[in-house]
Order: C-alpha cells, then structure tokens, then sequence
C-alpha cells in the first residue's frame, strides 16, 4: 500500500486477512470489529440502514447462541468522516467560533480607530466638500485609507501563520496522523483574502459614511452634534468588545476549570514511574493455553529480578484503555434478563494490581496460588458490588460467564473503582481473572520502576527476547503518557480557548484605552474651563473614569448574558462544572472590572494633570 493510505478508523502497517468462523471460539463479547462500507450510487444512508437491519435480525435468530442482542438490537449508520472527527468536531467548532470573537474584536477596534482619525480630520473633510468633492468620492478615500491597513495587516497575519503554524502542529495536544495534512494552501489564501475584503467592507465603510455627514455641513466648523454622536458610537463599539471579550473569557474559564477537575479526580491507580508495552506472542508457537502460562511466568521472573524494577505485571486492558464487554450470571442474585449482568472483564495477575497500586477494598486480591487446576476465582470492583445492591457483600459469592459451559468462579475481594473508560469515563461493574485460569496469548505488561520510567524500557525489552527473541513488542509508553493521550479532547479547547481569551482580553483593554484617551484629549478645553474655575483633580478623575467605564458596564452585561446562553453550547465538553457556574461568572467580571478600571485610569489621570492655562491656549 503506499505510505499515504490509513486503514481508517484503526491504523496499521501491516493487514492480514481475518477470519471469520463462528465455529473457532466463543464470540460473546467481542466487541474489537469495525466495520465500514461503501452505498452504492443508487443506495440512500436510509435504504441501507433498512437493509442492515432485516440482516442483524436474521443473524440473531441464526446466531442466538453467540448473538449479544442487549449491547445492540438496532443499527445505524456513520459517515466515516464523521467517525474519524467525532472526538474533536465540537472542540475545532468551539474554537471557530472563539476565531470569529476575535476577528470582530479586531475589526472593532479598526473602527474605534477609523472613527477617531476622521474626528481629528473633520476641518479637512469639510473642506474637500466645499471644493467639490462628493460624499461617496470622500467615502471612497477613507475607505481606501482602511483598505490599505487590512491589506498591510492580513499580509503581517499570514507571514506569521507561516512561521507559526509548524509551532502550532508540533504542539497539537495529539499526534498528527500522516495522512492529516495541515498546511497554507490557496484554500487557505482566497479565505483569507475574502475575510479580509469582508472585513473592510463592514467595519470601514460604516465609520466613513458617519464620517463624511460633516461634509454636509455648509460650515468648516466642527459639528458637536457630530462630535457627540461619534462619542456615542463609539462607546457602543467599546461595550461591544466588552460583550465579545466576556463570551470568550466566560468559555475559557469554565473550560479552565472543567480540566482542573478531570486533573483531580481520583484514577483509582497510579501513574508515577510505570511503563507499559504490548507483546504478541505467535499464534503457531504458543497455540495451547499451557504454552502462554510458561512464556508469561518465565519473563515476569526475569523481569522482576532487574535492578531498578519495583514490581512487573500482566493484563490484557490497561486502565483508561476500555475493557471487554461480557455477561454474567451471580448465584442467587436475579438479573433484569435471561443473558445476566452486563460487566467489562480482563484477565491478570497478581503483580498488575501492584505494579498500579490498585488497592482492595474487601476480602482478599490474587496470590499467586491460583491456577488452571484450582477453584477458578474472580476479583470484582466497587461498582459491581454497588450493583448488587440490598447491601449484599460479592465476596464469597459465585459468578459465571452467560453462555459459558465453565465452572462458577468465586469472588474472593473487591478492588478500588478505577477510570478504566477515560479520566472523565464512569465506573463501570467490573471482573478480573486471574491470567493463569483464564490465558490469553496477548498480553499487556505493567512495570513499576524505581527511576524514569522509559529508561527502563530497553532492559525490559531485552529481557523479554532473551526469553523468545521472536516476540513482537509494540505500545510502548508510560502511564502518565497514556493519561496525557486520553487528556488531548479536553485540553484542545481548553488551550485554544485560553489563547483566545488572552487574546481578546488585550484587544477589549486596547481598545478601551485608546477611546478614553481620545475623549480626555477631546475635553482638553473643557477640563481646562473646569480647573480655572477651581475644580480639584479628584472629581476631574471621576469624572473621566466615568465616561469610560459606562461603556463597559453595559458590554459586561450583555456579555454576561451571552455567555449564559452560549457556555450551555459547551455544556457537554465541561466535567463537574455547570455551564452558568458563579464562581466562573464572578471572576470574569472581577478581574475585567479591574482590568478596565487600570486601563481607564493612566488616560483620566493625564487629564486631571492638565495644566489650565496650556489647555484654554490650546482651544
């Protein structure tokens, strides 16, 4: 195959054909194939699912034996797209949107800008109006003065994104599939160049067409009635930024503390200097079950005896990995069906529950004693017994596979719950075997070092051929790289949120203080009048601060309550946080407050330091 292609959704290197013979093993449970196909031109999703349907039907009937109908009895159909991008669709769409803030935010500001300059600009403006020059040709002028910046500011933006975005990849919080391309192409440019035009079309023609209104006036005075009424809109522009910048604030707190909580909620094992690996012993080597017992005992004592090595184990799921799914039958404890206990299921041993710290609860773990020729036993965890309900202890009890023609196996303790779905996963009822009663050819492996974790990788390595040198090992990592890759969706929005709000933040403040500083040095004449007629600095203070605070109170609550209906968009990404949290709610409007309130100060508290008899001069 050549190097681009990706078996889609479970990558590989190498594919080997799969057999399918109901008769070779018992398939209850069995929930590791995926399937995907390809409609025919003529076929509708609708049709197919039809189809699909009348066939898991037949099968079940055919295949009642084996058939799981509980985990399943309808089917559906997914775009392969849709199953690849599922886990980060509502992630990147966040992110577009925080985009789209900040892009408004940006061009707010143009306009602030805009509507300044033509302020200071009114004498020159009206005077190209008394020779000649029509409204829309002084519209075009400075609309073509904002064309020029836009221009000059997406030409600075993509060099950036071309020097950035090999910077923003390699810090992707997952790693890049080869066949995922992520690059600037002329996609990427004519959408730039479109957002660019769109962008000065609705944020510069505007700001010019208010301004060109004292071009209508017969006089090269200024128009205070202009004047007012730029103020005005101005402070609308300010409040509106304050609007955007506390939406996206909003959103990255909550996101913020959504991630602190999955960061602090208890595993149920530990991370800390544990390396695991995959083996693949060969199907024609180790065929009988007695042969994978001998394999596993022998590179656990050998890998226990390395130096540096605390503990080694065996499993075939690790934690936040997922599990098998099965049924189960407990002695005397009735089920809501015929099929019994849905649980998740792994075979280990006993230095797996070591190696992770997994601590029991109740009645006893595995010792070491148990064997294929001893009474088959089963560790069950705090969920499973929960389940059980009528505070009915498991311990002692006896439990069998639904379907299974085995002994009844007897639970002889309860393990601590563990995150085996996902840090924000759920406990789910769940069994362990012990390995040597219930062998399977390819294992996990868990080891407990003394130092850094991977550095042991090697030995262990080395070890493992010294045992059979023709054993594949793959998946090599360590636990706390693993609870990194199961950390990537929720830290996707969590970063680019964050990004964003910082981003918006200095926009908002940036803007706020070039407005008020515009209206302080407007009122020059007016501050001036106020001093000579004894005013004291302190009420000038208030005053200026005033002005320039009204604007972002009215943003704040607006804001506020944009975020409120918003943050509910990204309520399924939170964990633990309401989406109308108070504590988020309040923060962002504290710290925007003081924020707004420093950048309102340095410009009111310049003016309250003009001198009176510079400032009558200056009028």
């Amino acid at each position: 195959m050549p190097s681009s292609f990706a078996s889609l959704p479970i990558g590989g290197e190498l594919w080997l054909p799969m057999e399918m013979d109901p008769n070779a093993g018992r398939y209850e449970g069995i929930n590791e194939i995926q399937t995907i196909g390809r409609l025919s031109a003529q076929a509708t999703p609708r049709q197919a699912t039809d189809e699909l349907r009348r066939i898991v039907e037949s099968r079940g009937r055919d295949f009642a034996h084996l058939y799981s109908g509980d985990f399943g009895n309808d089917v559906s159909l997914i775009p392969l797209h849709e199953t690849v991008t599922s886990d980060f669709r509502k992630p990147l769409l966040v992110l577009q949107v925080a985009v789209v803030f900040v892009l408004l935010m940006a061009c707010v500001n143009v306009a602030n800008i805009a509507l300044a300059g033509a302020s200071t600009r009114t004498t020159e403006l009206a005077l190209r109006s008394a020779l000649g020059a029509s409204r829309g040709q002084i519209v075009r002028q400075l609309t073509t003065e904002a064309a020029l910046i836009a221009t000059l500011g997406s030409g600075v933006g993509l060099m950036t994104a071309f020097f950035c975005l090999p910077l923003m990849v390699s810090a992707l919080p997952i790693e890049k599939p080869g066949w995922l391309t992520i690059a600037i192409d002329g996609k990427v440019l004519l959408f730039t160049a479109a957002l660019a035009l769109l962008s000065v079309v609705a944020f510069s023609v505007l700001p010019a067409l208010w301004s060109s209104r004292a071009t209508s006036q017969p006089t090269l005075k200024t128009s205070k009635s202009a004047s007012r009424g730029s103020v005005r809109l101005r402070a609308v522009l300010v409040a509106s930024e304050m609007a955007l910048a506390v939406v996206l604030i909003v959103g990255a707190g909550l996101m913020l503390k959504s991630f602190l909580a999955v960061l602090e909620e208890d595993l149920g094992f530990t991370t800390e200097r544990v390396v695991t690996m995959r083996l693949h012993p060969s199907p024609a080597k180790y065929r009988e079950s007695e042969q994978n017992r001998i394999f596993y005992r022998e590179v656990l004592e050998r890998i226990r005896s390395l130096p540096g090595i605390d503990e080694a184990g065996i499993a075939r799921r690790l934690p936040l990995q997922g599990a098998w799914f099965t049924r189960v039958h407990v002695e005397s404890v009735p089920s809501t069906n015929d099929r019994g206990h849905a649980v998740q299921w792994t075979p280990a041993d006993p230095g797996y529950f070591r190696a992770l710290g997994l601590d029991v609860v109740e009645g006893s773990g595995f010792d070491g004693s148990e064997y294929a020729d001893t009474q088959p036993v089963a560790l069950v965890n705090e969920t499973f017994a929960t389940r059980l309900g009528q505070n009915v202890s498991p311990v002692g009890r006896r439990i069998r596979f639904t379907g299974s023609e085995d002994e009844w196996m007897t639970v002889v303790g309860v393990v601590r719950d563990v995150k085996q779905n996902g840090p924000r996963g759920f406990a789910f009822p769940m069994i362990f075997r012990p390995f040597e009663q219930s062998p399977i050819r390819s294992m996990r492996m868990v080891v407990r070092t003394t130092g850094e974790a991977l550095a042991a990788s090697a030995s262990i390595r080395g070890t493992i051929w010294e045992v059979d040198a023709s054993v594949p090992i793959s998946e090599v990592s360590t636990m706390e790289q693993i609870l990194s890759s199961s950390l990537a969706e929720p830290r996707l929005p969590v970063l680019g949120l964050t990004i964003f709000a910082a981003i918006a933040l200095l926009l908002g403040i940036g803007g706020l203080y070039g407005v008020v500083s515009f209206v302080a040095s407007q009122r020059t004449f007016e501050i001036g009048v106020l001093f000579a007629l004894g005013a004291q600095r302190g009420p000038v203070l208030r005053v200026v601060m005033s002005a320039g605070m009204k604007p972002v109170f009215m943003g704040m609550f607006v804001g506020l309550a944009g975020s409120v209906v918003l943050s509910r968009f990204i309520a399924s990404l939170l964990f633990e946080v309401s989406p109308t949290d108070p504590m988020v709610l309040a923060s962002v409007i504290a710290v925007l407050t003081l924020v707004a309130l420093g950048a309102c100060y340095v410009p009111a508290r310049r003016a309250s330091r003009i001198d009176p008899t510079t400032a009558l001069r200056s009028e």
